[in-house]
This record gives structure tokens, C-alpha cells and sequence, in this order.
């Protein structure tokens, strides 16, 4: 819609150019002998003063000085000329005022220290190069309608060192064309069709209410303190690229948007003036961001500051900034302290190159949209300092549990996020403790820390009830909270934290005071844990982590299903609970470990490549799980980083536990496929006796077979994606194993082998079945679901070829095992056709003896290597090779195309006819053929017809040709033909012919 507007302004502005230059009439001009005072009649030619309803005309070499006030119809001012106003004095041009050159290399000067009023303001060169014009003085030049600068020719120089004001439009055109502002121009809208408009002096100034940009460049510079006012009624676009350095950018009134990234030394948003920059980047390359109006953003919205000095943010409202980036490369960044609160609803972020400090001066929220809180990224190399508010929100969460905390902040207390109603509308509410929303509550606590060392069979020994609402919070020492979603003791159980934000390297470990004692004895799921949490405000992936006596797994406790779970994916807030196997354990943190993503608080994870097995329970829903694959590489006893121990839930929960060969129990448990027979022992346990139910997902994951052995029952359940559950019985008193699960995989091996060549059908498979003492049927079958292969009593190695290209299916079952059928997929690949042809390179027709031949490779399909044979006992490799034969003749060409096999070597060959190119026609003419040339006509006598007949030039352009079937003699008319030499070809015999003539 710009875009349209500015076009149809400007063609409106040149056609009101061109109906006021033929509108001038008669013109009273200067005397050209220099000028004089404008009310003095030996100024002018003809001795008359111009006034009202005069045209006048300031020409080339004259300097008019305007010493009283005066009015005119039209002024044109053109050439080395120039007009002075004195002080107090108004020059009035009803119509237009018009400044051009009429020479190359001209100076145009206009000294305004009074008015000049106008109706239109042109200034042109009129194709004349370095045109310039300087207005200089402490008046003002106001145009009631519109201005127009425009440029033809090269090096045009408008230096505007004196106030312009423009009723309408001011248009600047062409790509010689300099506006220099060191004074102010103000207008409704600014069109920027091309040519550059110079800001960096420091006493530029730009009013407008609209610009309109299609090219060009508007230039600044990080010293200058230029300025730029938007002031429009309506919703104004600002528009950037590459070709723009913006100054300071002053919003005075009216709603803006940015349509695209931005780029600004300074931005002010006045009262009353808004500035929405959706989804895009507004990047202050030097100086300060000031809201004293109203910023708005979409989703991935961003300020970016990214100068070389000192840059601060203020509002005098708090705003919401989706993304801040901090780009700084030396001065540092500051939220002003008189500031309202800068609130970040994605992410704070920091560039790798900057080293500079971010104060905050407590200024700086990150906030909690229900997605997870805010991030703040990687510092790098830059630091921070100064408070910072962290949200929390708990409507991430769909029930009341206890739950793991951290907190992302120093010196937080449990005061800090304990709920109180007459100072917040959300928190914690507290029990247990003194100072407590209820300090007695039957010995029960609503916040417990972990302590290993007080655990001795039983790792529930390890909980420690919180004492008072002075208690720290942290991450050294994290804490189970209970927390959720009802109502009655704060339901919105939101709170926020302030305080200096953990950052740089930080270790978690007994001398920073974290509550890290282990014994070094194994793998013990009842002691030798620790309770820590996310030291950051930000999103955490143990990935990178450096781990030292510590277990790489991670439990989080997913209180909305599954209780503790192994995840390595840590949110702001969030605690987690490690396993020591070593002494002296620590976990290190560093900026480098937070992602960009945002996670909510405490959200179960998936393992979508595994057998997840879920027990569940008819007195609660709580439910909890494991895991299980079989993979090479793993073993069947506890392998540290790869299985997962399991930590037993607390009441309601129901428990359940796969048993290792070293009799650990694990949540997560990779087993050795190398035998095709895994048995997993598997404890389920309950607090409340009744029936249960297990659940299996992702049977087909395996590959195999799966069976459910009850002991207690003596029953064998086979177990696939459809036959998925089993309910029982189970008592709160059986801690034994109750199952077995069985794993078989049925095929040891199965290796296929592609079809050697295209269309040939000699594809290749060899299944290895695994041994348990039965035999097995199975059957093959294509994509079609026909039957290629069968056997009922099945053993040990199956050899079955001749396959045609395609995809294929074994269904194995083994005789003697209550297993429902194993499936395994393979394909037989066939190599793509190879397709060799050739040509030669411009559609040539005639090849010389001892001159290059250019060959075109036309091949198609899967080739790998091309061998030519070019018949004269010469080879070549190359794609698309050149070749030069030394003696003429007719040669054979051979080209065959390779995969790799020789038996699919494919060749494609064709006949080249090679001549000497001094060879006359009597020379190539025969018993067969005689070609005699008779002026402009070539007569052809054969013993037998040829086709047809072409005529070349030496260049191989074909000049003519004809159809000869059935003709022996025929003649051929060469009248059109220019002088030269040409060669006739004739072709559709036995043998072609090529004969060289000249035709005069």
C-alpha cells in the first residue's frame, strides 16, 4: 500500500513540476551582471522591481539581496546564482520556487535569515553533473503543498543548513542526489524513491508522519546526535535494510510498527506514542532506549543492544520485551534505575562477542507465561550484576504432590514463597514449622531437604523436615515442596523470587555445602543419594555437565505421573536428585549447559524407543514405570550411564522395578540381545493390597518376542501391541520378584544381499534363527503379500535366492514357545538402469582430422564410471572428454557406462566420419558417387538413392538441405548461397558421403 501511494504522489508531483514550468509566462530576470538589492530597479533587466503577479528569474552569475518583504507568482533561481533574505524580511512565491542548474560544476546559494514562503519548492540539476546547492541562515523555508529534490546526472549536493518545513510530501529522487541536513526538515510524509539522505551531522533533524522508502540510503553515524520525529495520526510503518543508518528515532505521537528487522542509534517513545514491533528486532547500534509511551511485541520479538559505549533502558511503565540481547561491546548495558520493571517473556541472551557488564539495578524480570519461565541465556564473556525477579506458576500442575525446588536466585528464604493473603496472590501454603501458615500439623512437614547421612536401610530415612520460615533456599541444598493446584491455601500457588542470579561456573559438591556424602559401595537404591537443583534461571541440559563420583542419570519427581523419573532436561526451579558412586562427588555447572528452549516446571518425559512398562493400581491413580531394550553393546548386569536405577515412590504410589544380573533395581534397563533369550526379574510392590494391572507400550520396539511369567500364578502371558495388559492381585506384603520377563529374539541375524545389475533377479537373503531347543516356522512374503518362501520345522541358517528388487517380510513363530509371531523387514535393492548416449557439443556435423572434437554426455541413470573408446585405439575417462584423431577416416565410438560390476556395464556406440579439411570434391568422388559442380549448381550422379542432402558451413551451421528418395541423379541449386567453402553430405546409403567444394 506504501509502495502504490508514494508512486502515485510522485507521478502526481511531476506532472504539477511540468504544468508549472509552462505556466511561467513572460519572466522578469536579473540584470546578469551580478545582481544587486532586490528593490532596486538597476537589479533587474528592463529596470522593473518584480511584485505581485510577476514571474522572476534569479540567472546564472547574479546574487539578489531581499532587504524588504516582497511577493511574486513564481522565483526560479538557477546556475552560479544566489539569494540573500535579511533578518525580519518574509519573500513570498505564490507558486512555486524553482532552483536548477544550467551548467556542470555549478554552486547555488541560498542565505535565509527571514521567510520564504512558497507554495512548491523544486530543486533540480536538469542533467547537469555536481550540480550543489547550500542553504544556510537562521530562517526558515516553509512550502505549503509539497517539495521535490530530484537529480539526473551525478554528484548533485543539496546541503540543508537552514529550516525547511513542507505542508505535504518531500520527494528525493535519483541516485546522484545528496541531501546533506544539518538543520531540521519537517513534513507529513517522505518519500525515498533514491539518492542518499546525510544525518550524521548533530544538528540534523526529521519531522514526519509517514515515510515512504523504495531505495536509497539514509546515512548516520554513531557519534552523531541527529535526530528523527515520527509524529503521525495514523499507523505508520518503519521501514529498514541495508542501506540504512538510522540516528535517533523519536516517536513523538501515533501508533507505529516495524514490518521488518530495525536498526536505530536511539529510541524514544514519547507519551502518547506507541511502537509495536511484532515478531521483529529493533537493534540500537549505539545509544539508549527510552519508553515514555507504550512498546508491544508478538511471539520472537527482540531489542537488541549492540553498541561500542554505555547504552541504558528506562520505561516509565513496565513493559513486556519477548527477547533481549545483550550485544554490547564495550560501555556495558544498564536497566535505568529510575526504570519501571523490564519484563522478558522468552529469553535474555548475550552474543559471543561482547565482554561487557549488564546492570540491572533489580529492574529485570523474567517471566512465567504458563510455556516455563524466561531464560537467561549464556553470558559468554559478559557479566551481570545487579537483582533479578524469577516467576514461578504452578498451573503447569494438575495435582497436589510433593515436588522438587530449587531456586535460581541467592538468598532466598522460605518467608520469600511462603502464601500470604494480605501481601500476595499466590504461594505456598505452609505447614509443620514455626513461623508456618499452620506450625502444627500432626508431625507432618510441607517442605523436607535430603540427607543421605541419615539413611541406614530405608532411603525415605533420608527426609529432614524444614524448621522454620528463615530457612534457606537453593540450589546446594534443594527441597520437596508440597504444592498443586486447589484451593483454599493459595490456589494459584504462584510466587516470585528476587535476588542476585546464580551465574558462571558453579560446583555442587560437600565443601560449597551441599549435602554430598556417599559411601563408594555400588549401586544401592537406599542410600548414597543427594537432593540438589538447577543452579540457573534457565533451562538446563545435564548434557556436558562435568559429573565426578556421580551417576550420569538424573531423577526428577514427576508428582503428575510416574514419581521419580530419570531426565536430563532440568527448568528453572527445578531440583533433582543424584546417585554417588564415588567419595568425593561433584556436579559442575557452566554457561554453556543452558539451552534456549524453555521447559515448564517439572513435566513428564517420554522414551518413545523403548518398551515402557506401566503398573497402576485400583485405590489411586498414581502409577509408576519402567523401561526396557534390548541393545547391542549393553549387558545384563547394571551398566552406569546407560540402565537407571529406580528409587522406590512414596504412598500411594504402586512400584514396580526390573532386576539386574547384579540384582540392582532399575527403571531404565538395557539388556544383551547377543543370546536371543533375556530373562528380567521383574518386582512390583504395593502399599495397599488389591488389584493391579500392568500396561506394556511399544512391544514392537523389540523386534522379537515377548512373554510375561507369573510365579505366584505359574502362568506364561504373551505380550504384544495388542495383548498389552495384565491385571492381578497383589498384596502389601510380597517384596519378592513376581515376574519374569521374557525377551526372545528369534532372528540372530538376517542378512540381504541387492540384485548385481537392473533387471536382473538374482537378490540374495540369509536368515540366522537363534537356537532354544525348538524349531520354527516361518514365511516369506513380498510387498504384494505373495508367498516366496515357507518352512514349518525351520533351524539355524535359511538361504533363499533369487529375489527380485523390492521390499520383503519374514513371519517367524517359534514351535515351542507361547510367543505370538516376530516380524522382520528387509529390502532388496536394485541398481538404477544406466542409460549411455553421447553426442557432440553444438550438434556438430563435421569433424577435421588434428582439431579438438568437444563429446556432450547425454547418459542417464546410476553411473559411476565412464570409459570411452574413441576407435582409433585411444581410451578416456572423463565425463565429458575432447579428442583429436590425426588422420581422417570413418572411426567407431564407444561408450560404456559402469556401476561398479562388470556384468552391468552397459556401452552406447555410434560411427564419426573424420575428414581432411583440404580435401577438394574430385578427390572424394568415387565409382559410386560423382558430384560435378557447374556454376551455381551441383549435379549428383549415384548408382544407388540417398535420403537426403545437407550443406554445411565450416563452422557446422547447416545451410540447406533436401529430401532425395528415390533419386540416383538430382541437382542441387546453390544460388543462395554466399561465396565460401561448404561441405555436402550425403546420407541414407550403405555409406554416407562428405564432400568438400567451393562456391564462387
Amino acid at each position: 500500500f506504501n509502495l502504490i501511494n508514494m508512486i502515485f504522489r510522485n507521478v502526481a508531483i511531476v506532472l504539477l513540476s511540468l504544468i508549472s514550468i509552462h505556466s511561467l509566462g513572460a519572466s522578469i530576470a536579473s540584470n546578469g551582471t551580478g545582481g544587486g538589492i532586490w528593490s532596486s530597479g538597476t537589479s533587474w533587466l528592463g529596470g522593473v522591481v518584480p511584485g505581485i503577479g510577476d514571474n522572476a528569474a534569479i540567472k546564472n552569475g547574479d546574487i539578489i539581496t531581499v532587504t524588504s518583504s516582497v511577493t511574486v507568482d513564481n522565483l526560479n533561481i538557477s546556475g552560479n546564482s544566489g539569494l540573500t533574505i535579511n533578518n525580519g524580511i518574509t519573500l513570498t512565491s505564490s507558486g512555486q520556487l524553482y532552483i536548477y542548474g544550467t551548467a556542470a560544476n555549478q554552486t547555488l546559494a541560498i542565505i535565509n535569515n527571514g521567510i520564504i514562503n512558497c507554495n512548491r519548492l523544486y530543486v533540480k540539476d536538469f542533467t547537469k553533473i555536481n550540480f550543489k546547492v547550500n542553504f544556510s541562515g537562521s530562517g526558515k523555508i516553509v512550502s505549503s503543498s509539497f517539495s521535490q529534490f530530484s537529480a539526473s546526472a551525478s554528484g548533485m549536493v543539496a546541503n540543508m543548513a537552514s529550516r525547511l518545513i513542507i505542508g505535504t510530501d518531500f520527494t528525493m529522487q535519483g541516485a546522484g542526489l545528496t541531501i546533506q541536513v544539518s538543520d531540521s526538515i519537517s513534513c507529513a510524509d517522505f518519500l525515498i524513491n533514491t539518492g542518499t539522505l546525510d544525518l550524521t551531522s548533530n544538528n540534523a533533524r526529521l519531522k514526519l508522519n509517514n515515510l515512504f522508502y523504495y531505495s536509497g540510503t539514509i546515512s548516520s553515524n554513531s557519534s552523531s546526535t541527529s535526530k528523527v520525529y515520527f509524529d503521525g495520526a495514523t499507523a505508520t510503518a518503519l521501514v529498514d535494510n541495508a542501506s540504512t543508518s538510522w540516528p535517533e528515532l523519536i516517536l513523538l505521537s501515533g501508533a507505529h510498527y516495524l514490518t521488518s528487522d530495525f536498526t536505530s542509534n536511539n529510541l524514544t517513545i514519547n507519551s502518547g506514542a506507541t511502537l509495536n514491533i511484532y515478531g521483529n528486532e529493533f537493534t540500537l547500534a549505539e545509544g539508549n532506549f527510552r519508553n515514555l509511551g507504550a512498546l508491544e511485541s508478538a511471539t520472537g520479538g527482540k531489542i537488541t543492544l549492540s553498541g561500542a559505549s554505555a547504552q541504558t533502558i528506562a520505561s516509565n511503565s513496565v513493559i513486556i520485551i519477548p527477547n533481549l540481547e545483550i550485544a554490547n561491546t564495550a560501555g556495558g548495558v544498564s536497566i535505568a534505575s529510575v526504570s519501571s520493571n523490564i519484563q522478558v517473556s522468552e529469553q535474555v541472551s548475550f552474543d559471543a562477542v561482547g565482554t561487557t557488564a549488564f546492570t540491572t539495578n533489580g529492574k529485570l524480570v523474567l517471566l512465567d507465561t504458563a510455556s516455563g519461565m524466561a531464560n537467561l541465556g549464556n553470558l559468554n564473556n559478559h557479566t551481570i550484576t545487579g537483582n533479578i525477579t524469577c516467576q514461578f506458576k504452578s498451573n503447569t500442575l494438575t495435582s497436589v504432590e510433593y515436588r522438587f525446588m530449587s531456586m535460581p536466585v541467592a538468598g532466598v528464604t522460605i518467608a520469600d514463597v511462603q502464601f500470604n493473603a494480605g501481601t500476595q496472590a499466590g504461594g505456598f501454603a505452609t505447614y509443620g514449622f514455626t513461623g508456618s501458615n499452620t506450625p502444627v500439623a500432626g508431625g507432618f512437614f510441607s517442605s523436607y531437604t535430603y540427607n543421605s547421612a541419615s539413611v541406614t536401610t530405608d532411603f525415605d530415612q533420608g527426609w529432614t523436615g524444614a524448621t522454620g520460615t528463615g530457612e534457606s533456599m537453593n540450589h546446594l541444598i534443594a527441597s520437596t515442596w508440597y504444592i498443586g493446584p486447589f484451593n483454599g491455601k493459595g490456589s494459584s500457588y504462584n510466587f516470585q523470587v528476587t535476588g542476585s542470579p546464580n551465574s558462571g561456573t558453579i560446583v555442587i559438591n560437600q565443601a560449597s555445602g551441599a549435602r554430598m556424602t556417599a559411601t563408594g559401595t555400588g549401586f544401592n537404591p537406599e542410600i548414597d543419594w543427594a537432593l540438589i537443583g538447577n543452579p540457573y534461571p534457565s533451562t538446563v541440559t545435564l548434557t556436558g555437565v562435568d559429573l565426578v563420583g556421580i551417576d550420569p542419570n538424573v531423577w526428577q519427581f514427576k508428582a503428575d505421573g510416574g514419581g521419580y523419573t530419570e531426565d536430563k532436561t532440568l527448568a528453572p526451579f527445578q531440583g533433582f536428585i543424584v546417585f554417588q558412586t564415588g567419595g568425593a562427588s561433584s556436579v559442575t555447572f557452566n554457561e554453556s549447559n543452558k539451552v534456549t528452549t524453555r521447559k515448564v516446571f517439572q513435566k513428564s518425559s517420554e522414551n518413545k524407543d523403548m518398551v515402557n512398562i506401566f503398573i497402576t493400581s485400583e485405590h489411586t491413580n498414581k502409577w509408576s514405570f519402567a523401561s526396557v531394550q534390548v541393545k547391542k553393546g549393553a549387558t545384563n548386569k547394571y551398566d552406569i550411564g546407560l540402565d537407571a536405577g529406580r528409587i522406590i515412590n512414596p504412598n500411594p504410589w504402586p512400584n514396580l522395578a526390573l532386576i539386574t544380573e547384579d540384582s540392582v533395581a532399575s527403571q531404565r534397563f538395557y539388556g544383551d540381545e547377543s543370546g536371543g533369550h533375556l530373562t528380567i526379574p521383574v518386582n512390583t510392590t504395593t502399599y495397599k493390597s488389591g488389584n493391579h494391572k500392568l500396561r506394556f507400550e511399544n512391544v514392537s520396539e523389540l523386534k522379537g518376542c515377548m512373554v510375561l511369567e507369573d510365579m505366584t500364578l505359574n502362568k506364561m502371558i504373551a505380550i504384544d501391541d495388542i495383548n498389552n495388559t495384565y491385571s492381578f492381585y497383589l498384596s502389601d506384603t510380597v517384596k519378592k520378584n513376581r515376574f519374569k520377563l521374557h525377551i526372545y529374539k528369534f532372528a540372530k541375524e538376517l542378512t540381504s544381499s541387492n540384485a548385481s545389475c537392473f533387471d536382473k533377479n538374482d537378490g540374495m537373503v540369509e536368515l540366522d534363527l537363534f537356537d532354544f531347543g525348538s524349531d520354527y516356522f516361518y514365511e516369506l512374503s513380498d510387498q504384494s503379500g505373495k508367498n516366496i518362501a515357507f518352512d514349518f520345522n525351520a533351524k539355524g541358517k535359511q538361504n533363499i535366492k533369487n529375489l527380485e528388487p523390492g521390499k520383503y517380510t519374514f513371519v517367524i513363530q517359534s514351535n515351542g514357545l507361547a510367543c505370538p509371531v516376530s516380524k522382520e523387514y528387509f529390502s532388496i535393492l536394485e541398481p538404477s538402469e544406466m542409460k549411455p548416449d553421447f553426442g557432440y557439443k553444438g550438434n556438430s556435423t563435421v569433424f577435421y582430422n588434428n582439431k579438438d572434437i568437444e563429446f556432450e554426455n547425454k547418459s542417464l541413470g546410476g553411473i559411476a564410471t565412464y570409459v570411452w573408446d574413441f576407435g582409433d585405439k585411444s581410451f578416456d575417462s572423463r565425463e565429458t572428454p575432447t579428442h583429436v584423431y590425426t588422420a581422417p577416416g570413418i572411426y567407431t565410438i564407444m561408450l560404456t557406462s559402469q556401476n561398479g560390476n562388470a556384468d552391468c556395464d552397459v556401452s552406447a556406440s555410434r560411427s564419426i566420419n573424420v575428414i581432411d579439411a583440404y580435401l577438394s570434391v574430385s578427390e572424394l568422388s568415387d565409382d559410386n558417387v560423382e558430384v560435378i559442380q557447374l556454376n551455381d549448381k551441383l549435379n549428383v550422379i549415384a548408382k544407388s538413392s540417398f535420403d537426403e542432402f545437407k550443406i554445411v558451413d565450416l563452422s557446422g551451421k547447416l545451410v540447406l538441405e533436401g529430401d532425395v528418395r528415390n533419386k540416383n541423379d538430382f541437382e542441387i541449386n546453390l544460388s543462395k548461397l554466399n561465396g565460401g567453402i561448404y561441405i555436402l553430405h550425403l546420407n541414407g546409403n550403405e555409406k554416407p558421403y562428405t564432400l568438400k567444394f567451393y562456391k564462387k
